[in-house]
């Protein structure tokens, strides 16, 4: 799979400065870690890792089944196409460097699952849409981040300011980048260039917003955590009366329970097609 194929999963055109990007991937990765893992397969052949159904599921929706001579049953990145009267794909097509390419009828010579059921309609202009629930948890806790970072180095400082020079412009980011680094830093310049410094702002330091920032962080992993059935702490000032838990669970419990049928839908049709007794059930940590 090429880097260029990465940077579109990853999405984070919109975020440039901050170390923004690298704080979104290690998010992605974060949540992409536990979407990964909310299923579990078993009697699958050796040549066909639950992992690589699942990546598969998530970065592009589906991910189809079929049989290569010395290699078995196996999956891979490609697409599908075709529809049927309900727009659902009736072909795959798959290139791999080790495995060759071709293309294959779903159903006679091969099988695919889909990570919800919407991502079967081949008519969906948006497909993979767990990449896309993924995408926007990332985002958020990545907004969240920069902003206690932003808070916490504005806290070192109370005054805003502005430099009239190019050479007061040097003086203070040199300044700032120390104290960036946590360094005791004492700069040094002639004093007409600090003549050139002046305030732009009276500014509180926001510290404060600290606790906020880390209680909405929190939220936000409770909200990723319930949008797929795994239970969560919450704190005693948090709970809710007992019917608005119970209406909750059931609308959770029908999302998760949605994503396993039309796992077990596909693994039907790959344990008719080859052959097999795959099953799928949710982890042991997912409420249904």
């Amino acid at each position: 799979m090429s880097s260029k194929i990465k940077n579109d999963y990853y999405d984070n055109q919109p975020v440039k400065n901050n170390n923004t990007p690298r704080v979104y991937r290690v998010r992605f990765a974060e949540l992409f870690n536990i979407m990964v893992g909310l299923f579990r397969y078993h009697n699958l052949p050796a040549s066909l890792p639950a992992y690589e159904i699942e990546k598969r599921l998530i970065l592009q929706g589906f991910a189809p089944i079929f049989k290569v001579d010395g290699y078995g049953v196996v999956t891979s990145f490609g697409s599908i196409y075709g529809v049927d009267i309900y727009n659902h794909a009736t072909s795959i097509t798959y290139s791999q460097p080790r495995i060759g390419s071709g293309t294959r009828k779903i159903g006679i010579d091969s099988a695919c699952i889909y990570g919800t059921p919407i991502d079967k309609d081949i008519m969906q202009a948006q497909r993979a849409q767990l990449l896309q629930v993924l995408q926007w948890f990332a985002r958020a806790l990545t907004d969240i981040d920069v902003s206690i970072t932003v808070a916490t180095l504005k806290s070192r400082d109370a005054n805003g300011i502005i430099a009239h020079t190019q050479s007061a412009k040097n003086a203070l980011d040199g300044y700032y980048n120390q104290i960036e680094q946590g360094n005791i830093y004492v700069p040094f310049a002639p004093s007409a260039v600090f003549d050139n410094i002046s305030d732009l702002i009276k500014s509180a330091k926001n510290a404060s917003d600290i606790p906020a920032l880390l209680e909405l962080r929190a939220q936000i992993m409770r909200l990723f955590y319930a949008s797929f059935g795994i239970q969560s702490v919450q704190h005693k000032s948090e709970r809710l009366i007992t019917d608005e838990i119970d209406a909750d669970t059931d609308f959770l419990s029908a999302n998760i329970r949605a994503m396993l049928d039309i796992r077990r839908e596909g693994v039907d049709e790959i344990n008719r097609v080859f052959g097999l007794n795959i099953m799928v059930e949710v982890a042991n940590y997912v409420s249904l």
